[in-house]
């Protein structure tokens, strides 16, 4: 099978994908909508760009009948990697610190003492709890001025 193959079908399986999970997407222009509306900066362009390659070899093919273009590898990769944002997403249980592991303050705790503790384990905000561990704000030492 050749990329154009690949590409071709790898998009129309993201297409499905996308046309199950967001209801109501325009009939053209899907692509952009989604590359403008859900994903993140650095692959918005990519899926536009892939789409337009989609666009390209659906449409126009050489006078024998072979694709006029043949993606690259990394094409092929990139579109993996916007069909695996979408068919399995990064849950937010994959990248929360577990509460054992989690640094928080009491309305009461030393701010140095909290902003040592902060520098020391990396952290740039921790939740501050009452006394009965409900969050009443978040700390962050960047609005220390001393």
């Amino acid at each position: 099978m050749t990329n154009a193959e690949i590409l071709k079908n790898k998009f129309s399986y993201l297409e499905t994908i996308i046309k199950n999970k967001y209801k109501n997407l325009p009939e053209s222009g899907w692509a952009t909508f989604i590359a403008n509306n859900y994903l993140p900066y650095d692959l918005r362009d990519d899926l536009i760009a892939i789409n337009q390659i989609r666009n390209i070899l659906t449409h126009n093919t050489l006078d024998n009948g072979d694709d006029i273009l043949e993606p690259s590898n990394g094409i092929i990769k990139k579109l993996d990697i916007i069909i695996n944002y979408f068919d399995k997403p990064i849950l937010l249980i994959d990248k929360a610190i577990i509460k054992p592991n989690l640094l928080w303050a009491s309305l009461n705790d030393n701010v140095l003492d909290i902003m040592n503790k902060m520098n020391k384990l990396g952290y740039s905000n921790v939740p501050v709890l009452d006394s009965k561990g409900l969050i009443k704000g978040i700390f962050n030492s960047d609005i220390i001025f001393i």
